[in-house]
């Protein structure tokens, strides 16, 4: 499986239309499209792979399932994991021929979202992009 430019541009489009507070308020966009479970079934429409697409986006949902955003916090960026984790974790998914339904598959789904969402936090220690620990 791979991501061509056109499928590329739709995945940034929905992307920056879930961070929009203008698309329908937070409700629409924030809370719904920014979410992994619809972000799942939109990469699947997009890639071709609409199982694979709503697995993953399970996956991911499951450890993001509360996150709120109560007045000017911000714990975590759920649309990178909507629409980077997702479409990486598929493609790894096809590339080591492992079923999304299975253990390890959910695994593999669940460590791309939390992979997404946190290398920020770790650029930030230097641990980021595949740079080891400073001592």
């Amino acid at each position: 499986m791979q991501i061509n430019i056109v499928q590329a541009i739709i995945l940034g489009l929905f992307a920056s239309l879930s961070s929009m507070p203008g698309l329908g308020g937070t409700s629409i966009g924030n809370y719904t499209l920014g979410r992994p479970l619809v972000g799942g079934l939109i990469c699947g429409i997009v890639l071709g792979d609409i199982p694979t697409g709503i697995l993953v986006g399970c996956a991911m949902q499951v450890v993001y399932i509360a996150l709120v955003t109560p007045g000017g916090t911000v714990s975590a960026d759920v649309r990178a994991v909507s629409y980077i984790g997702i479409p990486l974790a598929m493609i790894a998914l096809k590339s080591y021929g492992l079923d999304p339904a299975s253990a390890e598959g959910t695994a593999l789904a669940t460590s791309f979202g939390t992979m997404v969402d946190h290398e920020p936090c770790l650029a930030a220690h230097g641990l980021g992009m595949g740079r080891q620990a400073r001592v």
